[in-house]
């Protein structure tokens, strides 16, 4: 427990030595217990059922979203270590544990206080990945926005081609 404790301290206040070492010496496990807390906690309804939900959900978000990282590194001549991702992403969420106590300062503050671990858990997110692939976190955010962008204009391109299919007959 000492390991994790550590690391979850060296997440919060030295993530780069934390992230190589992470890297170095993947801790799944444990990386899936950060990331089914932080969905647990996230949720507003108590119940069991509500609480295993939200975990779950969380646990296939988090699997899903290292799955497309996975995909797009080895697609650019990667080859990613899938456990260390999946711990560098988990460890990372650590920062969304201060989300709830930053709400408790009121709706003012609490918002201020929320976007900021937003901002936090987004920029450590992308550190974590960045030294989970060996991308630099630059060339990371392109890989990120350019499939959305794709995708906005493969949707504009099929509904121009449907007008124009509609508009012959």
């Amino acid at each position: 427990m000492g390991s994790l404790l550590d690391s979850l301290y060296g997440v919060l206040v030295q993530p780069g030595a934390t992230f190589a070492q992470l890297r170095q010496k993947p801790q799944v496990t444990e990386a899936a217990l950060i990331v089914l807390l932080v969905n647990a906690l996230g949720t507003s309804d108590l119940s069991p059922t509500s609480l295993l939900a939200a975990a779950l959900a969380g646990g296939m978000g988090w699997l899903t979203l290292n799955g497309i990282l996975w995909l797009l590194a080895y697609s650019l001549g990667r080859d990613p270590c899938w456990s260390g991702l999946l711990t560098l992403t988990g460890y990372a969420s650590v920062p969304w544990l201060l989300w709830s106590p930053a709400q408790a300062w009121g709706p003012v503050v609490g918002g201020v206080l929320g976007l900021g671990v937003g901002v936090w858990l987004g920029v450590w997110q992308l550190w974590a990945a960045s030294v989970a692939l060996g991308i630099p976190v630059q060339r990371l955010v392109w890989v990120v926005v350019l499939p959305f962008l794709g995708v906005g204009v493969g949707m504009t391109w099929l509904g121009n081609v449907l007008g124009l299919l509609l508009s012959l007959g």
